[in-house]
């Protein structure tokens, strides 16, 4: 990782994480195309301020496991919006250690974030993808293979649209106390609810396939 007077950076190329990567407090971490980053088990990338991880189509960033799983991504009380663009997140297990438990393979607290064309799979979590009291847009994304719950929002408003959900154990979208449009989204092969909507959620749904 190199750095400027205000942001780090990770050189394109594939890298062996050892340990947790966390980054300083207020020092945004941006990512290039072309770039692998694989995680020792259990292991996390702790973020306290923007993540900005920009892959392309054909170079995309994948952020994953050395072996069959990590602890994944935590993002926690971000003024400024995390983006992340053509982006492989794989393999995710969640955080449970000396009494500090997050149930998301990636999760963002308090810190708003936008997902394009990403593809998140494989967690082991019970949430694939967790954000809390924030303000979010997914768009192109595909949720794939999870073992519970794939995008799970509390307290949030924001979209989900153009997105895929397959072959997700639980929920495919799970919503609590949140104000949430979906649109041209397709769930297929969910072990539970294709949306649950609760504690006062208000959810417009328009163009929303379900395939067994």
């Amino acid at each position: 990782i190199s750095s400027t007077t205000d942001v780090l950076m990770v050189k394109s190329g594939d890298w062996e994480v050892i340990g947790d990567l966390i980054l300083p407090i207020e020092v945004p971490l941006l990512i290039g195309p072309g770039t692998s980053l694989r995680f020792d088990e259990n292991a996390i990338l702790l973020a306290r301020a923007p993540l900005l991880i920009r892959g392309e189509l054909e170079s995309p960033v994948h952020l994953g496991p050395k072996g069959a799983s990590w602890g994944g991504i935590v993002v926690l009380g971000v003024d400024g919006k995390s983006e992340l663009s053509h982006v492989l997140v794989s393999g995710t297990r969640g955080i449970n250690r000396n009494g500090w438990q997050l149930t998301g393979g990636i999760t963002y607290y308090e810190s708003p974030v936008s997902l394009f064309r990403c593809r998140i799979f494989g967690s082991q979590a019970e949430d694939a993808l967790n954000i809390v009291r924030s303000e979010f847009n997914i768009a192109e994304c595909a949720f794939e293979d999870h073992r519970s719950d794939a995008f799970d929002g509390d307290f949030v408003s924001g979209q989900i649209r153009d997105s895929s959900f397959r072959d997700i154990g639980g929920d495919a979208i799970d919503l609590s106390g949140s104000f949430v449009r979906v649109e041209n989204v397709s769930v297929t092969r969910i072990g539970d609810k294709g949306i649950s909507a609760g504690e006062a959620s208000e959810v417009e749904v328009f163009d929303y396939q379900s395939v067994s």
